[in-house]
């Protein structure tokens, strides 16, 4: 299970579009910025979770709002489903300013085991939808 870019565009409604160079540096697996000021990338993908490397420069302070993934079924990206039993999204983060922190998404709990393939795991950061992809094999 390894992570395989940055965020990037998904073509849902509320997400920025890239420039083409924002689009490669994420490709690439670089670190780019969610946000002016906040900067994302999954440090790992194992035992059913995701753990998200979360810095902000900013003065002030951020938040992480819901998470969710999504995964490419025929060429196409579409919500991966949920489990029947799961009705709540994960409570909003405080990303303190000028501080880093990780957070640990519980895909497992939420989705079930994955099965191989391509996902994005997006994430809601100061209002902003970005999307960060992975691979489960």
């Amino acid at each position: 299970m390894t992570p395989t870019s940055g965020s990037e565009n998904t073509g849902i409604p509320g997400i920025d579009i890239d420039s083409a160079e924002q689009l490669a540096q994420r490709k690439s697996g670089a670190v780019v910025p969610a946000t002016d000021t906040v900067m994302i990338h999954i440090q790992d993908v194992s035992n059913g979770k995701i753990f998200l490397h979360c810095e902000n420069t900013g003065k002030e302070r951020g938040a992480l709002g819901e998470i969710y993934l999504m995964e490419l079924v025929e060429g196409n990206w579409t919500k991966a489903q949920r489990k029947s039993h799961v009705i709540s999204e994960l409570p909003a983060t405080v990303l303190p300013a000028e501080q880093t922190i990780q957070v640990e998404f519980d895909y497992e709990a939420f989705y079930g085991i994955l099965d191989p393939g391509t996902y994005r795991c997006v994430i809601d950061v100061n209002g902003i939808s970005n999307a960060y992809e992975f691979n489960i094999e």
